[in-house]
C-alpha cells in the first residue's frame, strides 16, 4: 500500500510538471522561460506529496515479535495555495491528507493505522531564489482530526487481531489536533520542484498521544504551478 502511494505520487508530481511546460509551449526542464508578453502572477498551487515518520512510544522490545514494526515512512499528499506578500515572502493555505501508522508498547503491543485530513496556513520566506534554484524557509500551523483505521493488539499464537477501541487505554472522543511545523527547502527553478526536510511538534493531541511521540519529521516533495498574466 505504502508503494503504490509513493509511486502514485512521483507520477503525479511528473505529469504536472511535463503538463505545465507543454501547456506554455516549453519544453518541460525549461518551465522559467516564458515569452516577454507574459508576466508571472504572485499566485501559485503548490502540489506536495510528504514522506514523514511518527515515532510510538516504547517501554517493552517488541522487536522479536513477528509482525511488529515501527513505519519508518507514512505518505501523504496535499495541495495549497501560495500568494506572494512582499519580494521574497508569500502566505500559504490549504488542505492535507496523511496517512500515520505506528507501533507501540505503552499498554500492551498494538498496532494503530489512521489518517489524519487537515487544513494549513503557512509563513513561508526565500533567502535566495533566482533562475536556477533557491532556497526558504517555511513556519505554519495545522488543524485537523484524526480518523481511526484500526487497531490491532498481539495474540498468543504469534498472530494480530483487531482490538475494539473499549479497551484502548486513554480512548475518547477526541479527534482534533494541532501540529506547528518548519520546512526548509531547496528549489530547482528549472522543473519548478522543490525538496523540503520538515519538523514537526503536536501543539494540541487527542488520545494517540498516549500511544506516540509528540515531534515528527520527514520529506516534502513540492511542485509549484505558476499562474501568468499578460
Amino acid at each position: 500500500m505504502k508503494t503504490t502511494i509513493i509511486k502514485i505520487s512521483i507520477f503525479f508530481i511528473l505529469f504536472i510538471s511535463i503538463g505545465h511546460s507543454l501547456l506554455w509551449g516549453q519544453e518541460p526542464g525549461n518551465s522559467f522561460v516564458v515569452s516577454a508578453t507574459k508576466q508571472e502572477s504572485r499566485s501559485s498551487l503548490i502540489f506536495s506529496g510528504s514522506f514523514m515518520h511518527f515515532q510510538g512510544k516504547q517501554n517493552n522490545d517488541a522487536g522479536d515479535i513477528l509482525g511488529y514494526y515501527t513505519f519508518p515512512v507514512n505518505a501523504g499528499l496535499g495541495i495549497l495555495y501560495q500568494y506572494q506578500i512582499e519580494k521574497k515572502s508569500y502566505l500559504l493555505s490549504g488542505i492535507n491528507y496523511q496517512a500515520c501508522h505506528i507501533a507501540s508498547t505503552e499498554h500492551g503491543i498494538l498496532r494503530f493505522r489512521y489518517r489524519e485530513p487537515s487544513i494549513s496556513v503557512y509563513f513561508k520566506h526565500y533567502f535566495f531564489r533566482n533562475k536556477k534554484n533557491g532556497l526558504h524557509s517555511s513556519i505554519g500551523l495545522s488543524y485537523g482530526r484524526m480518523k481511526l483505521m484500526a487497531s490491532e493488539s498481539h495474540g498468543h499464537i504469534a498472530d494480530w487481531n483487531d482490538f475494539g477501541t473499549t479497551y484502548l487505554e486513554n480512548y475518547s472522543n477526541n479527534n482534533a489536533f494541532i501540529d506547528a511545523v518548519f520546512t526548509t527547502g531547496f528549489f530547482l527553478s528549472s522543473s519548478n520542484i522543490e525538496i523540503a526536510p520538515s519538523i514537526g511538534y503536536r501543539v494540541k493531541d487527542n488520545w494517540m498521544g498516549y500511544y506516540r511521540h509528540r515531534f515528527f519529521y520527514g520529506l516534502q516533495i513540492n511542485y509549484e504551478l505558476k499562474f501568468w498574466k499578460k
